[in-house]
């Protein structure tokens, strides 16, 4: 009898270990399609955010009597992404840890 007790224990045992095993790798492979997915969602919002800021380039030196596709305008389009350049270079050099 002890035979059939030792063999339904250590049965329950590998139960146990199979069913850890595959949680974690459950989680694992649930990670890594979380960051994945992440990943894409950040792409398509900086692309969005992006696109709002061509936008408002254009925007704003059209405003400023300078049309699409005149050289004015090209230049305006060059300033204002120099300025926000500048902008994040500053951003990121506060950001930094001393």
């Amino acid at each position: 009898m002890s035979d059939v007790s030792t063999t339904g224990s250590s049965d329950i045992l590998s139960f146990k270990v199979i069913g850890m095993g595959t949680a974690a790798v459950l989680a694992v492979a649930f990670i890594a399609w979380v960051s994945h997915v992440a990943a894409g969602e950040r792409l398509l919002r900086e692309q969005a955010r992006l696109n709002e800021m061509a936008a408002e380039s254009r925007a704003l030196c059209e405003k400023w009597g300078m049309p699409d596709g005149s050289p004015k305008h090209a230049a305006c389009l060059a300033d204002i992404d120099s300025v926000r350049a500048n902008h994040q270079r500053r951003i990121a050099v506060d950001e930094e840890p001393f």
